[in-house]
């Protein structure tokens, strides 16, 4: 723990300062507890979906590279783990202190090149390979995969697999290799339309979707991010589209889909001039 000080950033300004912002937040859900009836009518499993909104808008203020927006969303995360802490304080299962400090003692353990005077420099690749090490040796298990988290996002989950079954060595070897799978996947997605058996096409496209998913993994990208940045770019180019046939007086929805895709390749050039590119 005296390590952990030593490298503290924080003035004792600072640290008073934490402190007592963080003291009156506790003490904030524990009056919104004790006397809001919506709070008090929560539980865990109510909350669940709050916490997953909360994680989706901290990243889209990260990616908006908008500092105030990320503090105030941060600051919505935060309050949600203070919530389920609350619930559980209050049911004596555990305190909020308890959090941090399996959350210290978790973390010193899995850097022991950080925290181990006599570790020795490694790079960020083995500190990710032991990361995996130590979390294996920390936990039984059978398979790779028995503690698989089943809840994630399908499409992160599918990132996940791959990342997991990399650290084993089943993966493949670069991405020219994952895209002739997916050239293959595609050829099977076609036959399964062509048989019209609905059950057989769902199974193909989801095994398209997952070699997909791995093909971007191997670029070295995240999927759930770069689906994200896909999707917006999108809804940009949509509502280029909109304004373009608003300023000519034209009413977009009545347009016959040439026209519309006319107007989609203008939004695209006028979008990719406006970026420089």
């Amino acid at each position: 723990m005296e390590l952990l000080q030593d490298h503290s950033q924080y003035s004792p300004q600072d640290k008073q300062r934490l402190l007592d912002a963080f003291w009156r937040a506790v003490c904030l859900m524990g009056a919104l507890r004790a006397r809001c009836p919506w709070d008090q009518q929560q539980t865990p499993h109510s909350l669940k979906r709050y916490i997953l909104e909360e994680c989706y808008e901290v990243l889209a203020a990260i990616e908006k590279e908008d500092p105030d927006a990320l503090k105030d969303e941060l600051g919505d995360f935060v309050f949600q783990v203070l919530f389920q802490a609350e619930i559980q304080r209050e049911q004596q299962t555990f305190q909020l202190a308890e959090i941090f400090e399996n959350l210290v003692e978790k973390m010193v353990r899995r850097h022991p090149h950080v925290f181990n005077p006599d570790s020795v420099q490694i790079s960020a690749e083995q500190v990710r390979t032991r990361w995996e090490d130590i979390k294996k040796s920390e936990k039984a298990r059978k398979g790779l995969f028995d503690d698989f988290e089943h809840y994630l996002p399908a499409l992160y989950a599918s990132y996940k697999i791959g990342k997991k079954s990399g650290t084993v060595g089943f993966d493949w070897p670069e991405p020219e290799f994952v895209f002739s799978k997916v050239e293959e996947e595609v050829g099977e997605v076609l036959e399964a339309m062509q048989s019209g058996d609905k059950v057989h096409l769902q199974e193909e496209l989801g095994d398209l979707l997952f070699v997909v998913s791995n093909l971007v993994r191997k670029c070295g990208f995240e999927p759930e991010e770069t689906l994200r940045l896909a999707n917006q770019k999108f809804i940009n180019r949509y509502q280029t589209m909109e304004r373009l046939a608003e300023a000519r007086g034209v009413a977009f929805e009545a347009l016959a889909l040439d026209d519309k895709e006319a107007y989609w390749d203008e939004a695209k050039r006028l979008l990719k001039k406006q970026k420089g590119t």
